[in-house]
């Protein structure tokens, strides 16, 4: 048995689901971060339980082939990525299984899985970043929490996750701040005013909002902050201010005023414009997402007279961009703003047979008592995956296809189970990888209705 702070001498021989290297000791798994395949090395014990244990990494012996130089130097400290200390091909091959296992072990389905779509830039793919604000030294800066913690370490304008031009906004939005005689909001006195900054840049013509986040709902000088800033970073189209004076882990709230510009920025995705305001819902990655509805829109063969359901739809990008004028899209989504901006957008297209309906995924089971029959239903669950209601109103919906986004395995493999335990048969499972150099991973499933 194992005894923490004891040294062993491990192999690692796979990666799990949340990122840690994976080796055997004495028949036993040990896990441990920033680990790569094949790194032979003396790991400290942190953490004992009953079949498994966790450990850290005491001396690299003998390094993988899969090994590279991590390029940030907070890596290992911030709690943004993981994988930054192997290859990008390893961090595929990482990902593939992590769906393939779920699939096969979780969901006990022999099923074969596509080869994972890589994003096509695999770093500064964000669009949208939140940067909490502390201060240190009279001075306020930007930074990410460290793993774990609520203590926030500085990025030094270093991350690589989003373009560099939001984190120097970032750093240039505090120093303002700083002269402009603000100060950090402190959650353990609740005194200060500056909680977070909130960047979103578009894809179309890289525009810039930003959302300062404060305790106050105003600023010191907020003529010589946006003055000051838009002068130095003429992309900055918007700048917001939101009202947060609750205690907790909230970021945002729905108080907000717009300080300059029009309060939104303009973007799309495969064809389906958006208008996005601070607290819009819009994919992360957006290249590597119109990859991922390429293939939803591939799976869905929606023609003209058909109908599809689309369930989670959000802001209806998914539905939109698989659909043409011919099709009649029913989109169920239980957020009223999102549905809002989905009827926009489908007004803007004219598409005259979208129907966007707030709430919850339960009511596609209306959409079926009132005789509406699907040909396929699109479902883009949250991470819990798809509710048992649910599940059985996509069986009794008559559709002979459905189409299953899922940044999940886990659940996405106990819905399949439950799908072909129900008349479904999987059809084909094409991996994405929309969040480089950390453990997510998504998928595009499609399953058919058996005879």
């Amino acid at each position: 048995m194992l005894k923490k702070n004891e040294i062993i001498r491990l192999t690692v021989t796979g990666i799990s689901s949340d990122g840690n290297g994976v080796g055997r000791y004495d028949g036993q798994a040990v896990f441990v971060p920033y680990t790569a395949v094949g790194d032979e090395l003396d790991v400290r014990i942190v953490k004992v339980l009953r079949t498994y244990a966790y450990g850290i990494i005491d001396q690299l012996i003998k390094p993988s082939g899969d090994r590279i130089d991590a390029d940030c130097p907070h890596f290992g400290k911030c709690g943004g990525c993981c994988f930054r200390h192997i290859s990008y091909e390893a961090e595929m091959k990482a990902k593939q299984s992590f769906v393939e296992d779920a699939l096969n072990r979780l969901g006990g389905l022999s099923v074969s899985v596509r080869p994972i779509i890589p994003s096509p830039n695999a770093d500064e793919y964000r669009n949208k970043v939140q940067f909490p604000v502390v201060e240190r030294d009279g001075k306020l800066i930007p930074g990410f929490f460290f793993q774990r913690s609520h203590r926030v370490i500085d990025i030094s304008d270093a991350c690589l996750l989003q373009p560099h031009v939001m984190n120097s906004i970032a750093v240039s939005a505090c120093k303002i701040l700083t002269e402009t005689g603000e100060t950090a909001y402190d959650e353990t006195d609740q005194s200060g005013n500056i909680r977070h900054l909130l960047i979103r840049r578009s894809s179309l013509d890289g525009s810039i909002l930003l959302c300062v986040v404060c305790k106050d709902g105003s600023l010191r000088d907020e003529s010589e902050f946006t003055d000051s800033l838009s002068s130095e970073y003429p992309e900055i189209r918007t700048i917001v201010i939101n009202k947060n004076d609750r205690d907790g882990n909230v970021i945002i709230t729905d108080k907000s005023r717009v300080i300059a510009g029009p309060g939104y920025i303009e973007d799309s995705i495969c064809g389906v414009p958006a208008k996005l305001t601070y607290d819009s819902f819009f994919q992360i990655n957006h290249d590597a997402t119109e990859n991922l509805y390429r293939c939803v829109k591939e799976c869905c063969s929606a023609g003209e007279g058909q109908t599809v359901i689309d369930l989670y739809c959000g802001t209806g990008t998914i539905g939109l961009s698989c659909c043409d004028s011919d099709t009649r899209l029913y989109g169920i989504e239980t957020i009223p703003k999102a549905v809002e901006s989905a009827r926009l957008a489908a007004e803007t297209m004219g598409y005259e047979k979208a129907e966007f309906i707030c709430g919850d995924s339960g009511k596609i089971r209306e959409l079926i008592e009132q005789g509406i029959v699907a040909d396929a239903v699109i479902t883009d669950p949250p991470r819990k995956g798809c509710s048992e209601e649910v599940l059985n109103a996509m069986v009794e919906s008559m559709a002979d296809r459905i189409i299953m986004v899922s940044c999940n395995p886990s659940t996405l493999a106990r819905d399949l189970k439950y799908l072909c335990n129900n008349g479904f048969a999987v059809s084909s499972v094409q991996p994405f990888d929309l969040f480089p150099r950390t453990k997510h991973v998504e998928s595009v499933v499609l399953m058919t209705r058996g005879e």
